[in-house]
């Protein structure tokens, strides 16, 4: 691992909602990005979204809430995005 990438703490993730089921949501993973501009910079309507993650953490297997400044729908970009 490079000391580059040991310095690294966060990752931005984009995604698009694709529908909502009684389990929850469904979602395809459009990117992994460096910055949250990068990310959303990558979303094309608004059906995408982006996230913060941890890097070299797991989730734990029941659903997790994302904090608000954490987690962002395309629609919100103008309001809190950049």
């Amino acid at each position: 691992m490079s000391k580059e990438s040991k310095k690294l703490e966060y990752v931005w993730i984009s995604g698009r909602h694709l529908l909502e089921t009684e389990k929850g949501a469904v979602w395809d993973l459009q990117g992994i990005f460096y910055t949250k501009e990068e990310a959303m910079a990558s979303c094309r309507d608004k059906t995408y979204w982006v996230g913060k993650v941890k890097f070299g953490v797991s989730f734990p297997h029941e659903a997790v809430e994302w904090g608000e400044e954490d987690f962002l729908y395309f629609e919100d970009f103008d309001k809190k995005g950049s």
